[in-house]
């Protein structure tokens, strides 16, 4: 495998996999991406519309779908919260056998079930803003790059210009470095 054809497919699993471990996309490790990629010589139409094909193919679906996976098991936390709080303040609310023990005893479970619904209601609702954000943003970035790829690329076989080469590789940088994205990979 020559270096052209290996080194998106090096940089995309460094990336990827640094989203695996939790903490979000490293922006060093994109931007050296990027001045590598920039400093390689312009491919030719058809490699770079097989690359940008590659990228809308498998890399911006597999990132969507992690925000996807992210929103359902925040959801399913959350709601997991939610519902647990509100049954242990009803439970500690309605139940005779506390009742007997002091008006503290009820008084604190029912405010810490309470609390833990609350916790869990607006846990959702702050914390699922901001992957649908991603998702909104990887579509948007999709349709661009569609859309840049249809009038960017020069048809025929020849070497494409660097100003081409750049823009893609800048537009792939600002894609993986995202903002919105940034934590919900």
């Amino acid at each position: 495998m020559n270096r052209r054809a290996s080194a998106p497919a090096l940089l995309a699993m460094l990336v990827l996999g640094s989203c695996a471990s939790g903490g979000g996309t490293d922006p060093t490790l994109v931007e050296a991406g990027r001045k590598l990629r920039r400093e390689q010589p312009p491919p030719t139409a058809a490699e770079l519309r097989l690359e940008v094909d590659s990228f809308l193919e498998n890399e911006l679906p597999l990132l969507r779908k992690r925000a996807v996976q992210r929103i359902e098991r925040e959801a399913k936390v959350w709601r997991a919260t939610f519902v647990g709080g509100a049954a242990l303040g009803v439970l500690a609310a309605s139940s005779g056998s506390i009742a007997g023990s002091g008006d503290a005893a009820k008084a604190s479970l029912v405010g810490a079930g309470g609390a833990a619904a609350i916790l869990g209601g607006v846990g959702y609702y702050v914390r699922t803003p901001r992957h649908q954000a991603c998702i909104t943003f990887l579509d948007a970035a999709h349709a661009d790059l569609s859309s840049w790829r249809s009038h960017a690329i020069p048809p025929g076989d020849g070497t494409v210009a660097p100003a081409v080469w750049h823009a893609w590789v800048d537009r792939v940088a600002s894609i993986r470095a995202a903002a919105p994205c940034a934590k919900s990979r």
